[in-house]
């Protein structure tokens, strides 16, 4: 039987709701893109290389900052690899300190035209690796990348596949752009790249590419404690812990964080899932404490410290009184609803934070 409050719970019908009430988007301005990034390009005789050099002096926005030394921390450092026979280490993460050089850089490139007569790709993961054994511990929250260019897949020694695995393993994001048109490269590449970040060359190579730099650069603070929301620049932490929601109110505001927000039924899904994987001492979650605050007779969504907060869009639902506090309840028929409760209760409790991108940047990972 579901509980005795029930009779007070209104179950909620969510709809869609309008864009001005919608979860955070991630930032993707690519004038403040924030990554480490390895180019590895095939410069052999097979390498289709139209507009290779030109997609990716056009990645970064007019006013990136490349290199460190920067006020402002939200710039990335650029290190290029290319190899035919064999691999050549161009420029690593601290030869390149402007957005000039590293155009500068790839026009030489560019003239230099190709040599060797094999691609080995193998043999340009393996120098790749080298940079990021030696300097990819002087930035730790900086997202790692390595961006590969090639039309053909020939290895030596090692699988190109079995080497990006490893990189993968350590946080390394793998991005491939196969220049050419064989459907076998095509097919070998995916099996290189990261989940979704398997490219081929086009008109739009250079908005793709832009678009998948900010997607990686939009994180969680901390992965291992934090989920973040799907494709949405939000994250979450679970506390594990239990309190009055004054007190959950007041653990998280504490860290610029705020209650976590509901904005649909897709949201409150995702948010007692988070709670039912990740409670730490292993019960059963029931019912937790949302952001939903009442002030003067109305309902707000919490926010952090400084940031208005902002009223509970009509067409998500409505709450049956005009004060008090509101928590998802888990009932027997596996219903789950917000429940108009006492402020006291003790309960379980999620936070939200901004997630890191070009907008927010993070200074831990």
């Amino acid at each position: 039987m579901k509980y005795s409050l029930l009779v007070t719970a209104i179950l909620l019908a969510f709809v869609p709701l309008s864009q001005s009430v919608s979860d955070r988007q991630c930032g993707n301005d690519t004038n403040f893109i924030w990554l480490d990034i390895i180019l590895v390009i095939d410069n052999s005789p097979t390498m289709i290389s139209d507009n290779v050099y030109e997609s990716i002096s056009s990645i970064f926005g007019p006013n990136s900052q490349i290199g460190t030394g920067y006020t402002d921390p939200r710039s990335s450092r650029v290190a290029i690899v290319t190899y035919n026979n064999y691999a050549t280490t161009v420029a690593d993460f601290r030869t390149i300190k402007s957005l000039q050089q590293l155009k500068t850089q790839l026009t030489a490139l560019e003239q230099a035209g190709n040599s060797g007569n094999q691609s080995y790709l193998d043999q340009g993961l393996i120098s790749a690796q080298s940079i990021l054994t030696k300097f990819g511990d002087d930035r730790v929250n900086y997202k790692k990348v390595v961006l590969i260019f090639t039309s053909s897949f020939d290895f030596i020694d090692s699988r190109p596949d079995r080497l990006a695995e490893t990189m993968k393993s350590n946080g390394v994001t793998v991005i491939t752009v196969n220049t050419g048109k064989d459907k076998q490269v095509e097919k070998q590449l995916e099996g290189v790249a990261s989940a979704g970040f398997a490219f081929k060359m086009s008109t739009n190579t250079t908005e793709t590419l832009q678009n998948a730099l900010t997607t990686i650069n939009c994180h969680c603070y901390n992965y291992w404690t934090w989920t973040q929301y799907k494709h949405f620049g939000v994250c979450l932490l679970n506390p594990g812990v239990k309190g009055t929601h004054q007190a959950a109110h007041k653990y998280c505001s504490s860290s610029d964080m705020s209650l976590a927000t509901e904005f649909n039924e897709e949201k409150r899904k995702f948010n007692y899932s988070k709670m039912l994987n990740n409670n730490i001492d292993g019960t059963t979650v029931s019912a937790y404490y949302n952001g939903l605050t009442s002030e003067h007779g109305k309902w707000y969504w919490d926010q952090p410290k400084g940031k208005p907060m902002i009223p509970l869009d009509p067409s998500s639902g409505s709450i049956s009184t005009t004060s008090g506090c509101v928590a998802d309840i888990k009932y027997s028929d596996g219903s789950i609803s917000w429940t108009p409760i006492s402020c006291s209760n003790s309960f379980n409790f999620l936070c939200e934070a901004a997630a890191c991108d070009t907008d927010n940047y993070c200074d831990s990972p």
